[in-house]
């Protein structure tokens, strides 16, 4: 039986479009997104400062959804992201994805970045040309797979609400209205004078 998830979405600067954080209530893990132009404010929080996977996003106009994307995960969101600042200028939102109790390892990290990339191409919403390779899936012990799992299912959740739609599949999303009229039998009503 699904059950419904208490989501926290805050707006770290007050405004749609601005710097957000994104959590499930009991749920260690937080989003933070932000534009290209807000790295000085990322770069002093304390999520940014840690490991973790982010999605680096961008316009593609070629792409499906004309989105561009990129997977990675790092040991430090601050160091990686300034690299990726100098080498790959089409990207203009980040998402980065942590652990607030630091929870997760290198190897918890790595299995989710393989996992998303992997549902990222499967989804085929956002052209990837810098994730050239799948890295393989790292070998985890059961417990720890269920635990990065359970984490990924709760990121898939939260991507969306930040606007972030490069993990839903195409069948997780509604038909227009106009699909379902052309298939819909026409009636037609004929109607007699009444004369009294």
């Amino acid at each position: 039986m699904a059950r419904g998830k208490a989501v926290e979405l805050f707006l770290v600067d007050g405004t749609p479009g601005g710097m957000a954080t994104a959590g499930i209530a009991d749920w260690t893990g937080i989003l933070t997104s932000a534009r290209r132009d807000q790295f000085s404010q990322l770069y002093k929080r304390e999520e940014a400062n840690s490991n973790g996977v982010y999605i680096l996003l961008g316009n593609d106009p070629e792409a499906i959804e004309n989105t561009w994307c990129y997977i990675g995960k790092t040991e430090n969101f601050v160091e990686r992201l300034r690299d990726h600042d100098k080498k790959k200028p089409q990207w203009e939102k980040v998402v980065i994805i942590a652990s607030l109790q630091r929870s997760f390892n290198e190897g918890h990290w790595g299995y989710l970045e393989a996992r998303l990339i992997d549902i990222a191409k499967n989804a085929e919403r956002c052209s990837m040309p810098d994730n050239k390779q799948t890295p393989r899936v790292r070998k985890l012990s059961e417990a720890q797979r269920a635990s990065a799992e359970s984490f990924l299912d709760n990121m898939k959740l939260i991507l969306p609400i930040l606007g972030v739609n490069v993990l839903r599949s195409p069948e997780n999303t509604v038909q227009p209205a106009t699909a379902q009229i052309a298939s819909s039998p026409i009636f037609h009503l004929r109607t007699t004078t009444l004369v009294l």
